[in-house]
């Protein structure tokens, strides 16, 4: 990349990095290196106490030279600051800890529902995902970013097959029937913006 050429990565990348605020403490899905850049360029620009983990890895605000695949990748260990345990991130989870989360799915809805178990009938699927993983505790998050890199109506669905992860459910004042004060519920990034909760209208998930 050259200062007058880009591509959408690098764009999205500077997108989501200006969303986050200096002293957030959040955490990136298995495979959000795209959002994994855009902390680690906040860190280094206007949120230098910025943190992160890596999603299945557990490694705290790595320094990494080249960017890993994953952020489940356990190379990110070996230039974080801390490695956070499976039961260490349930636990930040649950509490409500962090302020945001990046995540995607196989399918994701206008309500920003997502899906990553089964695409079609359960008892008949055409597609077997690898299941909720980390999905069920979005709302522990203050903050959720949808993240994709593709614009298709197979993964920008009217409505998920399955719920792995609740995000504004039928719309309206569901999410606050069902999660605790505080969980913000989720914003979209798409690849070639990032839209916060402040752009999207209520009830919806802003993709």
């Amino acid at each position: 990349m050259t200062p007058d050429r880009y591509g959408w990565a690098e764009m999205m990348a500077v997108a989501i990095s200006r969303e986050m605020r200096d002293g957030y403490f959040g955490a990136v899905g298995a495979a959000a290196h795209i959002p994994m850049a855009a902390l680690r360029l906040a860190q280094l620009t206007h949120a230098p106490n910025l943190s992160f983990m890596c999603g299945g890895s557990g490694g705290l605000n790595p320094r990494f030279e080249r960017l890993a695949e994953s952020s489940s990748d356990y190379r990110n260990l070996v230039n974080s600051e801390f490695r956070y345990s499976l039961e260490d991130v349930v636990d930040l989870e649950t509490a409500m800890r962090l302020d945001f989360a990046f995540v995607g799915g196989m399918q994701i809805d206008r309500y920003g529902n997502v899906n990553m178990t089964v695409i079609g009938d359960w008892a008949r699927p055409k597609v077997r995902g690898p299941g909720t993983v980390g999905l069920i505790f979005l709302g522990g998050f203050r903050r959720t970013y949808l993240y994709t890199e593709h614009h298709s109506p197979k993964v920008l669905v009217e409505k998920v097959d399955f719920v792995s992860g609740a995000g504004w459910l039928g719309g309206g004042d569901e999410r606050s029937k069902v999660f605790r004060e505080g969980s913000d519920g989720p914003s979209g990034s798409s690849p070639r913006w990032a839209c916060s909760t402040s752009t999207r209208s209520p009830g919806t998930c802003g993709c």
